[in-house]
């Protein structure tokens, strides 16, 4: 009597398993753009200070220690490398052309940022402050021309805004502030990025959302 034996049949896991996606998706594009824009509505009613002279140098301080909520809950809500650059992608275009220094600071302080977050993989509260601090130096790209290209700089601020203007500001940028800028704009950024997880802790990781 012939018997036959039966041979099992085997499958390819990886053909019958989908693969993992990579990669953004689009709720956290979704995601970025909201907490984009609610930074950058922010940012510029925090701005307008500016319009003073004698607050014009600490502008981006004041963007730093109050506007990092929607940047830290980003962060956050998506965790995933390239958010940072993203957000400073976004704010160099939002600039706009005349703003050459800024856009090439704002995505050089995105990079950065994504690197720093991602070595924490977006969970390392320390690095994710540290990270928040470093974005916010993308707004020295718009002090830059006060100590590098001073004289056409002004004289472009004159035509918008007027001489009266220009005198007040001109006096508030020593050279001492080139090196000095970026280090405010990291601990402001800091202090608004620490600020940012208490308020997170207690509105959001508390009601599960983060």
């Amino acid at each position: 009597m012939m018997t036959t034996s039966a041979t099992p049949t085997t499958t390819n896991a990886s053909a019958t398993t989908p693969a993992k996606k990579t990669g953004l998706k689009p709720k956290d594009w979704i995601s970025v753009g909201v907490y984009f824009v609610i930074y950058v509505v922010l940012s510029y009613a925090v701005a307008m200070l500016g319009y003073i002279p004698v607050l014009m140098p600490l502008s981006g301080v004041f963007i730093g220690v109050i506007c990092q909520t929607p940047v830290m809950l980003m962060a956050l809500k998506v965790r995933h490398l390239g958010v940072f650059t993203i957000f400073g992608i976004l704010t160099g275009l939002l600039m706009g052309p005349g703003q050459i220094p800024t856009m090439i600071c704002a995505v050089i302080c995105g990079i950065l940022a994504d690197l720093i977050a991602a070595a924490g993989k977006f969970t390392n509260r320390a690095l994710l402050i540290t990270a928040v601090a470093v974005f916010n130096v993308w707004s020295y790209g718009k002090y830059i021309p006060f100590f590098f290209m001073r004289d056409a700089y002004l004289a472009q601020i004159a035509e918008g805004y007027g001489q009266s203007y220009v005198d007040q500001v001109s006096g508030l940028f020593p050279m001492w502030l080139a090196v000095g800028m970026p280090i405010m704009l990291f601990v402001s950024g800091a202090l608004g990025a620490w600020i940012a997880t208490k308020l997170l802790a207690k509105h959001f990781e508390k009601a599960g959302l983060i």
